[in-house]
């Protein structure tokens, strides 16, 4: 049935005046926009950082974690085993110091593999001096545990290691180690008797 059979024509011009309304009564009210519809799967945002009492972000410690090197640190040769390997080590490498070597006499090889600081420990250090023909190679390996984290201070006392060189007759040698020589006859002397090592970390 037609809005204006239900309402009457009269009920019409009524309205009309009164709403100033061109529409039926009977259209259909106009919808309410729609708000949109606001997402619940936003981003997660990262907590802050702590911070310390001077503003800085906070490091988290990273532990202890075990190094290596190899052929670091000075090697000189003894015709003897010394008791304090750092002392000795740092006396032979004065200027001028020199060995003499006689055919079959005992020759060692100190090393000083690991001078350690406070954020370092639990060194081990192992060495060993080959002949192959005249030429007589070192070498030296030390691991140790390292946590910067705990502040480090300057190196301490040195870790030494003692490997004996093989008995040697008359003749012309060599020793080689990290990429070092120093050449010397038996009998004679050796000068300089020591060999820094290599520099690289």
């Amino acid at each position: 049935m037609e809005c204006s059979e239900r309402l009457g024509r009269h009920a019409l011009i009524v309205l009309s005046a009164v709403t100033g309304l061109s529409q039926s009564a009977c259209s259909a009210p106009s919808a309410t926009p729609a708000r949109p519809a606001v997402s619940e799967n936003r981003a997660a945002q990262p907590a802050p950082e702590p911070e310390s009492k001077s503003g800085a972000r906070a490091v988290e410690p990273s532990g202890w974690t075990t190094r290596e090197k190899d052929n670091r640190g000075p090697l000189c040769l003894s015709s003897d085993v010394p008791a304090d390997p750092q002392r000795f080590v740092r006396a032979a490498q004065r200027p001028g110091s020199a060995l003499a070597v006689a055919p079959g006499q005992a020759l060692h090889a100190v090393f000083l593999g690991a001078c350690l600081s406070s954020c370092e420990r639990n060194a081990q250090v192992s060495c060993s001096v080959e002949r192959q023909g005249s030429t007589l190679e070192a070498k030296l390996h030390v691991s140790y545990e390292r946590n910067p984290d705990n502040g480090c201070t300057e190196a301490g006392a040195c870790t030494g290691k003692v490997c004996s060189l093989p008995a040697l007759e008359a003749g012309s040698y060599k020793l080689r180690y990290a990429h070092q020589t120093v050449a010397f006859e038996v009998p004679g002397s050796i000068a300089p008797p020591c060999l820094s090592g290599t520099s690289a970390p």
